[in-house]
């Protein structure tokens, strides 16, 4: 599960999201499975992509200006099937998804795997990688 950073921009209110009784999406690893509602607020959190879009949603029904703010933060599972690359599939993966090259440190050097997975994450890819390598792109 990827978790993306997120606050409200204008400081009102808290806002208490409830889940559809259809909800199928993930939920927030900090909230109760049970849980039928989430707060946002313009303190940032990590949410789900399903709970971004009910955030967004929600704000579009607001009467005043409201807008939820992806940080650019993201938070990686750490059974993520990218974590298991090497340098040179990332450079692959990366290459096929027209993703900026990671490799490189601005300061010279190579960087940490770890970090460059984190990097192909927050540019917004959340494939698996493994059809990209045979050649499919997602």
């Amino acid at each position: 599960m990827i978790l993306k950073q997120a606050h409200l921009r204008t400081a009102r209110e808290p806002l208490q999201i409830r889940y559809p009784d259809d909800y199928e999406g993930e939920k927030n690893a900090a909230e109760d499975e049970d849980d039928p509602e989430f707060y946002i607020t313009t303190e940032p959190r990590f949410l789900t992509d399903g709970e971004i879009k009910l955030v967004r949603d929600f704000v579009k029904n607001l009467s005043y200006p409201q807008e939820l703010v992806l940080t650019g933060c993201t938070m990686i599972d750490p059974d993520d099937p990218l974590l298991e690359f090497d340098h040179d599939q990332l450079d692959e993966l990366e290459k096929m998804q027209s993703l900026p090259l990671t490799r490189k440190h601005p300061s010279g050097g190579t960087r940490q795997a770890f970090e460059r997975v984190l990097l192909i994450r927050e540019q917004g890819y959340e494939g698996t990688g493994f059809k990209s390598l045979t050649g499919a792109k997602e």
